[in-house]
């Protein structure tokens, strides 16, 4: 069993050891996805030792043979193993973003425009950043869906040093009920496919969406009797 071990929403930073109890961190998609990417690292992280290992006994035997261009090789190879996590490593957490939604209670029919802003802190551009803002799946997926999305709410971007950039959507609410909009999921790695690093980042918000209002008019006849 997976479960998540710390979610402080205040230090913008969810970390886990593989378990998992996902009633913490809300919508299905979400610990779905989170599933998905820690199973996906556990091949990738041995692929990676088994690269690390194997540069280390080529570079003993260029070593001990003399063999001077393969030592090179291997330094720099090495070098570029270490580095790419560094710099993977930094970019990730290097990023700050913040949520606004226009509005906390509509209702059915109205829209809601949600404003994500992504900022890099670092003077180091991010060459790569997949995001992904979590909405309830039930939602969007039920016919009709109760839940209707104008523009992206996953983006592919590149965040240059010092930068900000924004993933912009609006969403039309077409039954009533209490709606969990968010957290955003955040993936980047280096160029090379070696290393790759998952975030979950930004307190989610929340819309109450109360029944339409329909004024009743009561008719002359009505009124005189």
């Amino acid at each position: 069993a997976y479960e998540i071990k710390e979610c402080d929403w205040s230090s913008d930073v969810c970390s886990s050891d593989l378990g998992v109890n996902f009633e913490a961190i809300g919508p299905d998609r979400l610990a779905c996805w989170f599933l998905f990417r820690h199973l996906f690292r556990i091949p990738q992280r041995a692929e990676l030792m088994r690269w690390i290992l194997g540069a280390i006994a080529l570079l003993l035997a260029g070593i001990a043979l003399q063999l001077g261009l393969l030592v090179f090789a291997m330094y720099a190879l090495l070098g570029v193993i270490f580095m790419s996590r560094y710099l993977a490593k930094q970019w990730i957490e290097c990023l700050k973003v913040d949520r606004s939604v226009n509005r906390s209670t509509a209702e059915i029919g109205d829209k809601v425009a949600v404003a994500v802003d992504i900022e890099n802190r670092s003077a180091i551009p991010v060459p790569w950043l997949l995001l992904e803002d979590a909405l309830p799946e039930e939602a969007l997926t039920l016919r009709p869906p109760r839940l209707k999305l104008e523009g992206r709410r996953m983006g592919l971007l590149q965040v240059g040093g010092k930068a900000r950039k924004s993933l912009l959507y609006q969403l039309n609410f077409a039954m009533r009920g209490y709606y969990q909009i968010g957290p955003l999921l955040l993936e980047t790695g280096d160029l090379f496919g070696l290393h790759r690093r998952f975030k979950i980042v930004s307190e989610p918000k929340y819309v109450l969406v109360y029944p339409k209002v329909i004024p009743l008019i009561r008719s002359e006849e009505h009124t005189s009797e």
